[in-house]
């Protein structure tokens, strides 16, 4: 017995529904997976040392990065390093300056003597065997990152804001370095001699930021 026309077409429409709403769940479901298994947009990638210029020395080959409107200057060997390369590079304002000295084989350790240690961090390049330590000797005016052989953390096991004993020449070096280069980036105008609460504030402050990446950048060729 054959339905009435009208029927059929009720459940051609019904069926239709029935087909249209599917196709609606699984559409909105296969949405649904790719908002949530969509990839995340990739953070912008700031270079810190974007602007800046290298410094390479002919000698012991040693390379560090500083902003390109900082003055150079050729110290020259001042007769008591048996340096062939020795430069200042001074900010604008004269707030930073970093010293460079290659070869440095002129380390004659004083004290012991009371250092204030804001940082210390191994430097990328491991096999470099280098390590940057922030510090100031007590009683004095400069606070100031230093590149060092990483014998000196296991000689002196440093630790950040803390207060150690060290028997060391003023930029960080210890007897027996296999460092070629000496390199210290510092205030050398900030005044009397700070506290160490005065002189933790000039290394989180954007100078101190500044003079950490200058060591930070350092690596033979």
């Amino acid at each position: 017995m054959s339905e009435p026309r009208g029927q059929k077409k009720l459940s051609s429409l019904a069926i239709g529904v029935v087909v249209f709403g599917v196709a609606l769940v699984v559409a909105g479901g296969g949405y649904l997976y790719w908002h949530a298994h969509k990839a995340a947009p990739k953070a912008a990638v700031i270079d810190p040392y974007a602007g800046w210029v290298s410094y390479c020395d002919t000698q012991t080959h040693g390379c560090f990065k500083h902003p390109a409107a900082w003055e150079v200057k050729t110290l020259g060997d001042s007769g008591s390093t048996n340096a062939k390369s020795a430069v200042r590079v001074t900010s604008p304002d004269q707030k930073v300056a970093a010293a460079y000295v290659s070869p440095w084989n002129s380390v004659k350790p004083s004290g012991p003597a009371g250092y204030f240690i804001a940082d210390v961090a191994a430097l990328p390049n491991p096999l470099n065997r280098l390590s940057l330590v922030g510090g100031m000797p007590l009683g004095t005016n400069a606070p100031m990152y230093a590149l060092v052989d990483s014998s000196l953390l296991q000689t002196y096991p440093l630790k950040a804001n803390s207060i150690a004993q060290l028997s060391l020449d003023s930029g960080f070096a210890n007897p027996g370095s296999t460092v070629r280069s000496n390199l210290t980036v510092t205030n050398p105008y900030l005044g009397a001699a700070p506290q160490p609460d005065r002189a933790k504030a000039w290394f989180s402050s954007n100078d101190g930021k500044t003079a950490r990446l200058i060591i930070q950048s350092f690596y033979y060729r």
